[in-house]
């Protein structure tokens, strides 16, 4: 009866034994699995262009079969250890998954990277609006961009088109809004602008537009000559010094005490011939020009006296 018992609680104690054994070795199997060299991607690196990501690693010591990494929903499979992905935004921060693949299993690592800054793209479009005869507002639209636009250039040039004036300029404003409002324009001036919009590594590629300002009144006429002949008045004159437009038509005033005529002649000539005038009578005469946004002031008033009886002609500026 005492060797039987005996004999019961060795086997009991072998039993025990050998169930405390087959558990130690499976938890040393179980954790030699993550001790056998298998593992995630090493010291991941990011390198960043303006719209690429290039990301290296060092392979664990235990290589996978194949990697794969993810940027924004896209994933590239490997055998490398350096991927890149291309047009990517620029200015714009990304999450990166780095997976090491075995059978059965995988190993993950993350990390971010940022695309570089880069000068913007051209403007949608720009335009003029609330054009007046000296005044414009230069508007413009900015594509969506991932970098911040600090500011805008403004490159102008003009063309006055009643005369040889013509110039450039360039504004840089600081502004990051949508329009600049322009003064001291001439009137009927061809205004074109070239608008870049700028980030702080410097300003991208223009977009142009161009408008006219509105036609004023011209400026007064100058009456160069006043001769007689045959009861008739020849009467020169020279275009006004600001004509603001295109001038459409001159009109004469021949002025008595009793009368008013008025001969009116095209644009494009400076001079008229006044027929059917009476003698021993005193004219005033002025000239004036009108564009299309009508007529300017006179001229200085020439007071004509012509008595052929009498050999007489006598001009004045009153």
């Amino acid at each position: 009866m005492c060797c039987w018992s005996v004999q019961v609680v060795l086997l009991g104690v072998m039993i025990l034994t050998a169930v405390a054994q087959d558990s130690e070795e499976k938890k040393k199997e179980e954790e030699d699995i993550g001790r056998d060299g298998r593992g995630p991607p090493q010291n991941v690196t990011v390198t960043a262009g303006v719209t690429s990501l290039t990301v290296s690693w060092y392979a664990p010591d235990k290589p996978p079969p194949y990697y794969i990494v993810n940027i924004d929903n896209r994933h590239q499979e490997t055998q490398r250890t350096l991927v890149v992905f291309n047009n990517l935004q620029p200015c714009t921060s990304y999450d990166i998954f780095s997976v090491s693949v075995y059978e059965g299993e995988s190993y993950l690592t993350y990390d971010s990277g940022r695309t570089l800054d880069s000068v913007p793209p051209p403007p949608q479009s720009c335009w003029f609006d609330n054009i007046t005869s000296t005044t414009m507002t230069l508007y413009w639209q900015d594509v969506d961009f991932a970098c911040p636009i600090i500011s805008h250039n403004i490159s102008l040039s003009w063309d006055v088109l009643w005369s040889d004036d013509v110039g450039s300029d360039i504004t840089n404003t600081t502004i990051t809004g949508d329009y600049i409002t322009l003064l001291g324009i001439p009137p009927y001036t061809n205004v074109t602008a070239q608008v870049a919009a700028v980030t702080d590594v410097g300003y991208g590629p223009s977009t142009s537009c161009w408008n006219v300002t509105s036609q004023d009144v011209p400026g007064p006429v100058v009456i160069t000559n006043i001769t007689w002949f045959e009861q008739s008045l020849y009467v020169t004159w020279s275009p006004p010094e600001e004509e603001n437009g295109v001038i459409l038509e001159y009109s004469i005033n021949i002025m008595n005490e009793d009368d008013t005529e008025i001969v009116t002649v095209e644009g494009t000539t400076n001079e008229a011939v006044i027929t059917d005038l009476q003698q021993c009578v005193s004219y005033d005469i002025t000239v004036e020009a009108a564009t299309e946004a009508g007529w300017g002031p006179p001229s200085d008033v020439k007071n004509i006296f012509i008595c052929e009886t009498y050999n007489n002609m006598n001009i004045q500026d009153e």
